[in-house]
């Protein structure tokens, strides 16, 4: 037989465990949505990375496309603005810094050596990407 104190304290047991239970999920919520601004972060960043790359390639290309004789030795620098993924209804432009150094270690030897650099930054944050290639004369 059941006394009405068994009852109270069974109902209390389970209210206590049902606001036990939505702390934890509230506290698990609250816990996701800190994830949001660095996942941005992080699709902003690799964007510009992106960005920085392709602008890195497109001049290595041009440079390792002229013929060896017509590849100057000396060093280049310029700027360049690009648009970026649109996000958040806008599409925001960046500046790129580069550079385009070409050189000749050895005289003796026919191979150039050709380093493209490209800098940015975002947020007092400098990042840089570098490739590095050689150009020899064909026979």
């Amino acid at each position: 037989m059941r006394t009405p104190t068994m009852g109270l304290r069974g109902g209390f047991a389970l209210t206590l465990e049902l606001l036990l239970g939505m702390v934890v999920l509230l506290l698990s919520i609250l816990a996701l949505f800190t994830l949001f601004p660095s996942a941005d972060r992080a699709i902003v960043n690799a964007d510009h990375r992106t960005q920085a790359l392709s602008l890195a390639r497109q001049l290595m290309e041009q440079q390792m496309a002229k013929p060896y004789a017509s590849l100057p030795v000396g060093a280049t620098s310029g700027s360049q603005t690009r648009d970026h993924t649109q996000r958040r209804g806008a599409r925001p432009a960046h500046e790129y810094l580069y550079s385009v150094d070409v050189t000749q270690p050895d005289p003796s030897k026919d191979i150039k050596k050709v380093v493209v650099q490209v800098k940015w930054s975002r947020q007092e944050r400098n990042s840089e990407v570098t490739l590095v290639s050689s150009k020899g004369r064909m026979w």
